[in-house]
């Protein structure tokens, strides 16, 4: 993992984290009244991805933790297992736009 370019990654990850910022709404919208998590696969890959990203490369006040992250993924698979789409959403409303509103504020500077 030394061959890593860090640059690169962190440009990747300040791209992706926008995109997710820009999206995330409407996939909590699409979840709530049409039951659709068609989008919700990618999302919290690429969310995975950043995490880990980010951790690889130490950067400060990096406050998101992989265990809560996977801590949520587990409870949005549990979601939908009983296909609790309210569950989903609110997970995706209440805890992960909170960690994609941090890490946008945190990326701004660096």
């Amino acid at each position: 993992m030394e061959n890593i370019d860090k640059k690169q990654l962190l440009n990747d990850i300040k791209e992706y984290i926008k995109k997710v910022s820009e999206r995330i709404e409407e996939v909590i919208n699409t979840i709530r009244t049409n039951s659709d998590l068609n989008d919700l696969p990618d999302l919290l890959e690429g969310l995975t991805y950043c995490i880990n990203g980010l951790n690889l490369m130490n950067i400060e006040n990096v406050n998101i933790s992989i265990e809560d992250l996977k801590e949520n993924i587990s409870e949005i698979l549990d979601g939908m297992e009983n296909q609790d789409f309210n569950l989903i959403a609110d997970i995706l409303e209440y805890e992960i736009i909170e960690k994609i509103e941090d890490l946008n504020e945190i990326l701004k500077n660096s």
